[in-house]
Order: structure tokens, then C-alpha cells, then sequence
């Protein structure tokens, strides 16, 4: 059974991804341009970026599919592969920047050394990847059975 999006949670969805503080964080990392210019590049950027996005989202409400689902729409299927490639390439950037900036402001708490925060932070986040695939065996380690049927019953 496949859950259908609403235009709703579609809208909630790329709100959230379109207004987010480390967005506006990681636009003054490439835009030096001064206070008043630089803050009306990232306003500019957003406000464009907004509306490219509730656009998709809405698209993807209307009929009830994914973004992704969306494109293939247009593209078609291999047509669509190219947006699916370039989707991974920015989710690896975006992954780098939330790394930098987490590495960052851990070691504004723990002087360590950035280096040493980038490493940490990128290990946690291979072991987050490790437990949701499905037959990994750091599931099996870190999820023991009853987990999983507590998980699954949902009654916690």
C-alpha cells in the first residue's frame, strides 16, 4: 500500500526544506558581500527557492506522488535518472556543510579540532545509515528483537 502525499503535508514538507537556519548560515559562507547585501542575497535566494519548491510540492499534492515520482512525469523514466543523480549529488553536499557546521559548533564546546568533529560526526552518520538499512548486521546489533517488536506492534 502506497500513502498518498496531500498538497498540505507536500507544502509542509518544502517549507521546511526551503527555510532553515543553516540554509541562511550556509549562504554566508559564499556570499562575503556585507551585511546589508549579503542579507539580501540570501532573502532574494530564498524567496526563489521557495517558490520553486512549493511549486514542485504542490505538482506532487495534486496528483499524490513524490517529487521524484513528478519528474519522471516530464523526463520519463531514464529522462528522470539524471535528476535522480544530481538529487544525490546535492544531498552529499548538503551532508558536507552539515558536517562542517556540526564539526564547528562542537568545537566551539569542545576544543578539539574541527578535523576531529568532521571524522566523529561522519562515523555516527554511517552508523545511522548501517541501522536503517534493512539487513544490515549493526541493525541486528543495535536493534535486538524486542526492539523490533515493540517498533512494530507500536505499543510504546
Amino acid at each position: 500500500m502506497t500513502k498518498k502525499t496531500s498538497v498540505f503535508s507536500n507544502a509542509l514538507i518544502w517549507f521546511g526544506a526551503g527555510v532553515s537556519i543553516a540554509e541562511i548560515l550556509t549562504g554566508t559562507y559564499f556570499a562575503p558581500l556585507g551585511m546589508a547585501k549579503g542579507f539580501l542575497a540570501i532573502v532574494v535566494g530564498h524567496v526563489i527557492g521557495c517558490a520553486m519548491m512549493l511549486l514542485a510540492g504542490l505538482i506532487g499534492g495534486y496528483t499524490g506522488r513524490s517529487a521524484m515520482e513528478t519528474v519522471k512525469m516530464s523526463f520519463g523514466r531514464k529522462g528522470s535518472l539524471l535528476f535522480a543523480m544530481l538529487n544525490v549529488l546535492q544531498l552529499v553536499g548538503w551532508t558536507a556543510i552539515m558536517i562542517y557546521d556540526g564539526a564547528l559548533a562542537t568545537n566551539g564546546i569542545l576544543n578539539v579540532g574541527p578535523w576531529v568533529w568532521c571524522v566523529v560526526i561522519g562515523a555516527l552518520i554511517l552508523v545511522w545509515i548501517a541501522v536503517g538499512i534493512t539487513d544490515s548486521p549493526a541493525r541486528a546489533i543495535l536493534r535486538p528483537s524486542w526492539c523490533r517488536r515493540a517498533l512494530a506492534s507500536r505499543r510504546w
